[in-house]
């Protein structure tokens, strides 16, 4: 495995030299644990280590395939896309990589370069027949979507633009730094630690895909509340890591309330964590889940909705219960795929059973706090019965102040 690891590491980030010996070298059987060959690596060398498609040749030369696919069904095409390895990507594409291939979420090479901010890749792909048409499998969001805004206006003003000639570029005076466009430019009003535009965005996918861990029949002891398609049931601790992936969504859903406001830029993850009451350190949030699962609490309670067909978890409930005979909502998630299919009622009415019947709770109303800007949620609480404890602001002194605390009485 340690073999394994360097040839990847060197060639996707290694000097030229070193790159260039193992492409030359190394086994072409390797695959990593996303079942990559050494094509992806190659492929996905940061722009400015260089030589990407020379060992993307190399490799194919060796008797490499240009156009396998990997665990997600991607190409080495995404890789370069992601990196904006546009040479690599002529290269790619005139080998064979098709340019509107999709992955198993339906995004295509295109989309990663939107995601990512790679202006020169996205009109490279474009140039090649890209389509800004094709719609992922959830929800059907076309490229721009995946944008961030400020680079989805700049890529509305770059296609204004005439066509570029065949002109040589000026020269620069000794010392003159090139300007940075507005999209690579920015880093935050708020945080030195913002990394990008899509930072949170990274930052709640880190792994590029959200695993569905399968909750075995065995583990499904007691049914809380159920309908034909879904069950709500207390994880087990096997869940741990399935529910950290949706804590990470569920402060993504947040930061996405305010698309478009100056402030979604301004904040880094760990700030958009705290805004949303999710803890941003990986090994802690873990842990708080873990033992939450695996021991139990007095006050607390964690239960999740699984999918009868598959066993995956397809959301999560989490509340508390205090002083005046209140539980309080601290999460109510659904997997954005899932949405609007009944899992929130459905986790409602099971953590009401859980907290009479299981924990003794005693209670006599239901509290939450609401992002005002998240519209969907708020309208779901309302329809529910829930009511806002005093008169919603006409107009919010600002974007972070919009929260309102609703309660049913049971």
């Amino acid at each position: 495995m340690g073999r394994l690891k360097d040839a990847f590491t060197y060639l996707q980030a290694g000097s030229k030299p070193k790159a260039l010996e193992i492409a030359q070298s190394a086994d072409l059987r390797q695959m990593n644990e996303r079942g990559q060959s050494l094509m992806f690596a190659a492929a996905g060398r940061p722009l400015n280590k260089g030589s990407a498609e020379l060992l993307c040749q190399i490799l194919q030369k060796r008797g490499l395939a240009v156009d396998a696919l990997d665990g997600h069904h991607q190409t080495a095409l995404f890789a370069a896309a992601r990196e904006g390895n546009e040479i690599c990507a002529d290269w790619l594409i005139a080998q064979g990589c098709a340019v509107d291939h999709a992955d198993f979420r339906g995004e295509t090479p295109l989309c990663i370069a939107f995601r990512n901010s790679q202006m020169g890749m996205v009109m490279k792909l474009l140039k090649h027949g890209a389509s800004l048409g094709v719609k992922d499998m959830y929800g059907g969001r076309q490229p721009t979507f995946f944008a961030d805004p400020i680079f989805r206006k700049a890529f509305a003003e770059k296609r204004k633009e005439p066509p570029e000639t065949t002109s040589s570029p000026k020269k620069r005076k000794r010392g003159q730094a090139e300007e940075e466009p507005l999209w690579k430019r920015f880093r935050g009003d708020l945080s030195l630690r913002c990394t990008g535009p899509n930072v949170m965005t990274q930052w709640a996918y880190q792994d590029e895909v959200v695993p569905d861990e399968t909750i075995p029949e065995e583990k499904c002891k007691e049914i809380l509340a159920e309908n034909d398609d879904f069950m709500v049931i207390v994880p087990p601790p096997e869940a741990t890591a399935r529910i950290r992936v949706l804590e990470r969504e569920f402060s993504l859903d947040h930061a996405d309330c305010l698309r478009g406001h100056p402030m979604h830029l301004a904040m880094a993850p760990d700030e958009w964590a705290d805004f949303s009451g999710v803890l941003v350190n990986e090994a802690d949030a873990h842990k708080s889940i873990y033992n939450l699962l695996k021991k139990g609490s007095e006050t607390q309670a964690l239960i999740c909705c699984v999918e009868k067909g598959s066993g995956c978890i397809r959301g999560y409930l989490r509340m508390s219960y205090g002083v005046g005979e209140t539980v309080t909502l601290q999460h109510l998630k659904v997997q954005r795929e899932h949405q609007r299919r009944g899992i929130a009622t459905l986790m409602l009415e099971g953590g009401l059973r859980l907290a009479r019947e299981h924990h003794e709770w005693s209670f006599k109303q239901i509290s939450l706090k609401v992002f005002l800007r998240n519209q969907k949620a708020l309208a779901f609480y309302e329809r529910m019965g829930f009511q806002h404890s005093r008169p919603l602001p006409k107009r919010p002194k600002s974007a972070l102040a919009e929260w309102s605390l609703m309660k049913k009485e049971i």
